[in-house]
């Protein structure tokens, strides 16, 4: 949750939007992994990819940042993003379940 001096001025977030991405969490959690491990995995799968930047408010998100960049996610969670439908079956996801990251 965003600390209470953040202020946001956003639209709400559509309903089959937040639905989709109930969805892709809880197929993240059968993996044993969490959306935002899956997410960084997935962005350094992109060929075009060669960087990630993350913002942090302080050195626990770094931390946690970093802690998720470094987590194992399956190779069997893509495969079930894209059984389900939530995954565009042509989009480039990790071949291998470590992580490729270096510090």
């Amino acid at each position: 949750a965003p600390p209470g001096d953040l202020l946001l001025d956003l639209p709400e977030a559509p309903a089959p939007l937040l639905e989709r991405a109930r969805k892709i969490a809880d197929a993240c959690e059968r993996h044993g992994v969490t959306l935002p491990d899956a997410a960084l995995a997935f962005v350094r799968a992109h060929p075009a990819v060669v960087s990630t930047l993350v913002g942090a408010r302080g050195a626990d998100q770094v931390s946690a940042f970093l802690e998720a960049a470094r987590t194992p996610v399956p190779v069997e969670l893509w495969a079930e993003l894209r059984e389900e439908w939530l995954l565009d079956p042509m989009a480039p996801v990790p071949h291998a379940s470590l992580p490729d990251i270096s510090i």
